[in-house]
């Protein structure tokens, strides 16, 4: 028999372990339930006939191409979508773009740039951006981190025009945003992109290092590596949609407050945290 002084705490230690486990099965579910996907992209995302719209240049074609990729279920997004049982939404990829408006210095490239296109997206549940390569590559200005007040001549400089991009697509869609970012960029555009995709709680996974490519693109293999290290992330990082929160007040609409790990708080914390809303419905929030 369990005495009195016994019985409390190991009563609320299975209240906790209980509620940690109805969290994270609640959390997974969101992960094999079938969702929506919209890519914004480059080259690497870009496969002709399934790009939006139609028009957008591509790199990847199923006659012809300098890798050994011929099928659009070779791409890394097909991959990650056929993995979880989702669906495409819609593949806003256009070859040789650019986050930011300028190419170099004196280059305008603002109307096919990611800031451009990132309002035809659709109405997708999930967003993984592919993008920062170009912008290396051909050395656009990069310019100072600014969150606030970010005119269209900041666009032509890749940290403002991608926190426009990041803070633009958490705000106005009401879905769960990744940034897949390539290896082997300059240190600049790397260090900007993770400290930007840091500052909105937007989860940054970068391809592998040594990926298999062939005229600086990925191959079959190469995006067999890609998609395999999204979906290694989005498991251990459920797509719960993205989102900066106000600060907190009793007048708030939410109910709950978790951490990443499942546990119960009285208030949100600095950084991402889970909010459980009055209607049931599960967020995630940045808190700054």
């Amino acid at each position: 028999m369990i005495s009195n002084n016994m019985e409390a705490p190991f009563v609320r230690s299975f209240h906790f372990r209980f509620l940690t486990t109805c969290l994270l099965v609640l959390l997974c579910s969101m992960v094999s339930a079938q969702k929506r996907v919209s890519i914004l992209g480059d080259s690497y995302s870009a496969y002709y006939g399934y790009v939006y719209p139609e028009t957008n240049f591509c790199y990847y074609y199923p006659t012809k191409g300098d890798t050994d990729v011929r099928k659009v279920e070779q791409m890394w997004w097909w991959q990650v979508i056929n993995h979880f049982g989702w669906t495409l939404e819609r593949n806003c990829s256009f070859s040789g773009s650019f986050v930011c408006d300028a190419r170099e210095i004196d280059l305008d490239v603002s109307s096919y740039s990611f800031v451009e296109r990132m309002k035809d997206l659709g109405n997708p549940d999930v967003i993984l951006i592919e993008g920062g390569t170009n912008d290396a590559w051909w050395d656009s200005p990069i310019g100072e981190y600014k969150y606030q007040n970010i005119t269209s001549d900041d666009l032509r400089y890749f940290r403002p025009a991608l926190a426009k991009l990041l803070s633009w697509t958490i705000t106005h869609y009401n879905a769960a945003v990744y940034f897949v970012l390539n290896s082997g960029l300059r240190s600049a555009v790397d260090e900007s992109v993770r400290t930007i995709c840091d500052h909105y709680g937007v989860g940054c996974i970068k391809m592998p290092d040594g990926m298999d490519r062939q005229d600086n693109h990925p191959t079959i293999y190469g995006m067999q590596q890609i998609s395999s290290k999204i979906i290694s992330f989005i498991d251990a990082h459920p797509p719960v949609p993205t989102s900066i929160a106000a600060p907190f007040s009793e007048d708030n609409f939410q109910e709950e407050w978790y951490s990443l790990d499942g546990q119960r708080m009285n208030t949100p914390r600095k950084g991402i945290n889970i909010m459980r809303t009055r209607d049931g419905k599960w967020k995630k929030q940045v808190v700054r």
